[in-house]
């Protein structure tokens, strides 16, 4: 990992193999940003004082909502409140063997459980976790639960909703060999997020069962799940169901 943890880019580099890896090379990977600009007003160079990028670096200054807007058209459909009682049944659910192939199926929850509190402008331009969009006049933050595209829904929740602490991750990438239950790491579940300490509950070279030390927010399907012993990433792979 860099040493600027919050510029650390290492969590998008979690599926290199050791060949590639043994051809990259990180330059100022032992410096911050602070310590780069430092050197860029030594230098003279005009990039010394521009201030950090926050957007999509290759189409220039617009966010990526704005950006999205503009490149794909509109798609209306219904935003759905996830009732909590429909969520809390799941997570207390134990987690065995028996039970395991069942509860890595995405929760069975229907348009018709829930209530139709909105519309959107098309399931593309959201995130799991993302609280803004979803229409105000509630009186409770709801935040998205769940894309289902091909019906053009969202499904949304509390943020109680969201909180949880056990995940499948698949097609691992590991520089270590295939941890035993009860391995201990940290693991980063999404980029500028901290590492959080977890323990394998089970694992395989292509499937690891993952339990966090503390609930954690929005654990998206589809995000990268990065695992770190101090500062070497040892793996990688992709979070693909809940538990």
């Amino acid at each position: 990992a860099g040493k600027d943890t919050n510029k650390d880019q290492s969590y998008f580099l979690c599926q290199l193999n050791q060949g590639q890896l043994s051809k990259a090379l990180f330059p100022i990977g032992h410096l911050t940003k602070p310590d780069v600009r430092e050197i860029a007003r030594k230098e003279k160079l005009p990039t010394a004082e521009r201030k950090d990028s926050q957007g999509i670096c290759f189409v220039g200054k617009v966010d990526l909502p704005t950006f999205l807007q503009q490149k794909l058209e509109p798609k209306t459909g219904n935003v759905i409140e996830v009732p909590a009682k429909f969520m809390e049944k799941k997570k207390q659910v134990e987690i065995t063997e028996e039970n395991y192939r069942k509860l890595c199926f995405p929760f069975p929850y229907k348009p018709w459980n829930g209530e139709v509190i909105g519309e959107h402008q098309g399931a593309h331009f959201y995130t799991i976790g993302q609280r803004k969009g979803l229409g105000g006049g509630h009186g409770q933050k709801l935040y998205v639960y769940k894309i289902v595209p091909e019906r053009r829904e969202i499904h949304a929740g509390l943020y109680q909703a969201l909180m949880g602490t056990k995940f499948k991750v698949t097609k691992i990438n590991s520089l270590i060999d295939t941890p035993a239950p009860g391995s201990e790491f940290e693991v980063q579940i999404r980029y500028n997020s901290r590492p959080v300490r977890c323990k394998i509950l089970k694992s395989s070279d292509n499937e690891w069962q993952v339990e966090l030390f503390s609930p954690t927010y929005a654990i998206s399907p589809g995000q990268s799940a990065v695992f770190y012993q101090h500062d070497n990433m040892l793996a990688g792979g992709v979070i693909s169901a809940l538990l």
